[in-house]
């Protein structure tokens, strides 16, 4: 069973290029929904005509994987945190002491905007504002675990991808994963979990309360179907999780994080003659021995016969 909601049924083409300006194309449709429901209906109506759906994130990528002609969803209306007691804090989890360290988050919310949220910081058109200079880590206020480079890609986006993070010693980005809401062909959701699960019991347990507690109040209902079906499939997970796009709409992930944290940077110049020397099997660990998280720029122009890296 699906939750259809109401869309525009003959939106406007739109033109799309991509962030390094390599990719231009124009989709017949183009959609910026807002809820869950109108996600819904833009996969059904889009198969009942036979036509293709891709959903973009920033439009980061430099390949045409999220390229359709047909129809464009546009996910950076889906944003936001869902408050913890409508949907997570009613259920059973098979860790309690995670209850604490969760949080439930759409999918085309910007990573920059996931930490500001997990810090209580509203939503920015961009990171690194005024009310983020000097910031001190609040207590209760939570972060991601890692990042990279830039904060710009939606959290789904980053997930889909297998984009990795700058800690030396850390796992990617999507690692902190632990449930997908994903939309998929005609519209059905699917709530993803590992094979031992981040909720208590069975599939069909978690089925069973995802379903009542949609039932039962419209605000979760808003966020989740009552016919949702749930998996608890390590393949699966893994699939859904890395899917650039493939498996469907991201519509939201729960995502482990932990207490906010600041970092000191400090940058360097080398040449990259002596830089890649740290670089080998041999030398790296003692080059990041003292490091946490490594950002290299590297200067493809000479400077005097020597390349510069940063």
């Amino acid at each position: 069973m699906i939750c259809p909601g109401t869309i525009d049924p003959a939106p406007p083409p739109k033109r799309f290029v991509n962030w390094a300006r390599a990719l231009t194309f124009t989709a017949a449709k183009s959609y910026r929904p807002t809820t869950r429901a109108e996600i819904v209906e833009i996969i059904r109506q889009a198969e009942e005509a036979g036509g293709r759906v891709k959903w973009t994130g920033s439009t980061w990528s430099f390949t045409d994987v999220f390229v359709s002609e047909d129809v464009m969803v546009e996910s950076d209306g889906i944003a936001g945190v869902i408050d913890s007691p409508l949907i997570l804090g009613r259920l059973q989890l098979a860790d309690p002491a995670l209850a604490g360290r969760l949080a439930h988050v759409r999918g085309g919310t910007k990573v920059f905007n996931v930490n500001r949220l997990l810090h209580g910081l509203p939503i920015a058109a961009n990171g690194g504002g005024a009310d983020e200079s000097d910031l001190s880590c609040l207590p209760g206020a939570r972060a991601l675990p890692t990042l990279g480079g830039s904060g710009g890609q939606s959290i789904a986006g980053v997930m889909a991808t297998g984009s990795h993070g700058g800690d030396i010693h850390l796992p990617p980005i999507a690692d902190c994963v632990q449930a997908i809401h994903l939309i998929g062909p005609g519209g059905q959701e699917f709530w993803i979990e590992r094979t031992a699960g981040l909720t208590a019991g069975s599939a069909d347990d978690t089925q069973v309360a995802l379903r009542a507690i949609a039932a039962a109040d419209p605000l979760a209902l808003a966020e989740l179907c009552d016919g949702v079906l749930v998996r608890k499939d390590d393949d699966l997970f893994r699939a859904a999780l890395v899917s650039v796009g493939r498996m469907g709409f991201v519509y939201a992930l729960v995502v482990r994080t932990v207490p906010a944290f600041k970092l000191e940077e400090t940058r360097t110049r080398a040449t990259w003659q002596t830089l890649r020397a740290s670089l080998t099997a041999a030398t790296f660990p003692a080059f990041a021995a003292d490091k946490h998280f490594v950002n290299l720029l590297v200067n493809p122009f000479s400077e005097g016969g020597s390349t510069p890296a940063r």
